[in-house]
């Protein structure tokens, strides 16, 4: 557009120019004698029009530029808004990375963790009685990883236990355990819970309940894993 008003104002300014000279051709020695003061009135007149010519053409030039600067404008800023919304979809694509690799390492974590405990699995309960007292045995495994300083203890309390500390216990190893009521026979539930250091050196519990089950001559027991 700015090749057309160049051109176009030049081809005007020619014609223009030749017209000129067509009309003063001849007349050069009246312009000569002319005073100054009127040779530049002269001069302003013939000219005028080229400057306006000139200022309007310019005019729109600079319409066309400022059209121009802010298409230029308004591309950049549709450039800058999805460079934003491709940050963002990279952000969000980095988030999820981020999180699986978390949560990857959370389940690894607490893979290890439960690699590290211990399992104790009771077989078996049997009972043995004199009279109206009974005593009641098992054999506890532990089918888990090696766990340190285990301690038992019962709720309610038992009147005695053949385990009431071990202070190292492997797996695949079993340790027999034998516990008497104060009530002489088994009669309410009772709560056995199994603490210890696993192998990672992390503390931890393990519960169970003993459920009287009654059967004839004796109360016997049964064992399950306590689910709180």
């Amino acid at each position: 557009m700015s090749r057309i008003l160049s051109f176009t104002g030049i081809v005007i300014t020619t014609a223009y120019l030749l017209v000129l000279v067509i009309l003063f051709q001849g007349r050069i020695d009246e312009i000569r004698l002319m005073a100054p003061n009127n040779i530049g009135d002269f001069l302003a007149g013939a000219f005028g029009p080229l400057a306006i010519l000139w200022l309007i053409l310019g005019f729109f030039q600079q319409g066309i530029e400022l059209r121009q600067n802010t298409r230029a404008l308004e591309l950049q800023a549709q450039e800058l808004q999805n460079s934003v919304a491709q940050q963002r979809e990279l952000v969000e694509v980095s988030r999820k990375q981020v999180d699986a690799e978390l949560e990857v390492i959370h389940i690894e974590r607490e893979r290890q963790k439960e690699a590290a405990r211990p399992n104790f699995v009771f077989h078996g309960v049997g009972g043995a009685f004199t009279g109206l007292e009974g005593t009641y045995s098992s054999r506890i495994k532990n089918l888990g990883n090696t766990a340190t300083d285990i301690q038992f203890s019962y709720d309610p309390p038992m009147r005695s236990s053949s385990l009431t500390i071990v202070f190292s216990w492997s797996r695949g190893e079993e340790q027999r355990i034998e516990w008497r009521y104060e009530t002489l026979v088994a009669e309410k539930p009772s709560i056995l819970t199994i603490s210890y250091i696993d192998a990672s050196g992390l503390p931890g519990i393990q519960k169970f309940e003993f459920l009287p089950v009654a059967s004839e001559p004796h109360t016997m027991v049964e064992v399950r894993a306590w689910r709180g």
